[in-house]
């Protein structure tokens, strides 16, 4: 096994004076050994009565959590059963400001790009659609995207990209009379006003039958777009590992060196890692930003 393999699979190696990582043990190092020990800024709620404190015990026995606490201002819970204020880690510091640093960042979608390949049933219009809608829900920028990170660091694991299971394809009905008919017509809405094409009810309620150029429509459950979101959430967070791995190497580390993020970008279609350079998603960061760090991949 090279001395890449073995970081990222196992417990960080040494390398020139400094422990070889990969971004993700990193991370979770940072946010779940040492940002905790910060309780400067973190508020800690008393209980007014006895009766209340062993409720928070209780609840602390039962969730496995500490209750009425707030986060320090890493967004950690801090460590209160510590009798000394204890001092984060320098490179553990460094890591939350490289992740800040995504609040600056956007992940722009590449028009065209299929997140649903396996999916092989979708008509065209129904992926572009699902691709389309799937974007507008994901966590794919800013400060949304700093904050997925936080949380994958802190509970470990990546954002799911599994499917959702078989899609079905349904009518869209219309109550009691079953599927129901849509057509397109030309309306004004106002006297000299231009005509709009808009899309009515195609059922002829006088005949009893559908108009004879009205069409049915369909759905599909479960919402493909749902599954594209994750999928683009994940693709989020591999790019913004690689972006908080080189972040955090160009700030300074005194203890580690951190490799990039070892995932597929697709690997729902089969694609394993180390990822050849992403299809979907291209990072971005603001014009002042840009001359200090490139972020958008050659």
């Amino acid at each position: 096994m090279t001395p890449i393999a073995a970081a990222l699979a196992s417990d960080p190696i040494e390398m020139n004076g400094k422990k070889l990582i990969g971004v993700e043990k990193f991370l979770g190092w940072a946010y779940r050994n040492e940002l905790p020990k910060l309780r400067r800024n973190a508020q800690v709620t008393m209980v007014a009565s006895m009766p209340d404190a062993w409720g928070s015990i209780e609840r602390y026995a039962e969730l496995l959590t500490i209750v009425d606490v707030s986060p320090n201002s890493y967004g950690c819970i801090p460590d209160v059963w510590s009798e000394d204020e204890l001092t984060p880690h320098a490179d553990a510091l460094v890591a939350a400001d490289a992740v800040a640093e995504l609040a600056e960042s956007t992940m722009d979608w590449e028009e065209g790009v299929d997140v649903l390949a396996d999916l092989t049933d979708l008509t065209d219009a129904e992926r572009a659609d699902c691709n389309r809608r799937g974007y507008a829900i994901a966590r794919a920028r800013g400060d949304q995207l700093a904050a997925l990170v936080m949380r994958r660091a802190m509970i470990g694991g990546a954002p799911d990209w599994t499917d959702h299971g078989p899609v079905e394809r349904h009518y869209v009905s219309n109550g009691p009379r079953g599927v129901a008919w849509f057509r397109i017509v030309s309306q004004t809405f106002g006297e000299n006003m231009r005509a709009h094409e808009v899309e009515v009810d195609g059922y002829d309620a006088v005949a009893k039958r559908p108009h004879a150029d009205a069409y049915r429509k369909t759905y599909l459950d479960p919402d493909p777009a749902l599954l594209a979101a994750e999928r683009i959430d994940y693709q989020s967070w591999v790019m913004a590992l690689e972006l908080v791995a080189s972040r955090a190497t160009e700030m300074g580390l005194s203890a580690y060196h951190v490799l990039g993020p070892n995932k597929a970008m697709f690997p729902w279609e089969g694609e394993v890692a180390p990822f050849p350079r992403p299809r979907v998603l291209l990072a971005a960061a603001p014009e002042a930003k840009k001359a200090r760090r490139s972020l958008k991949p050659a």
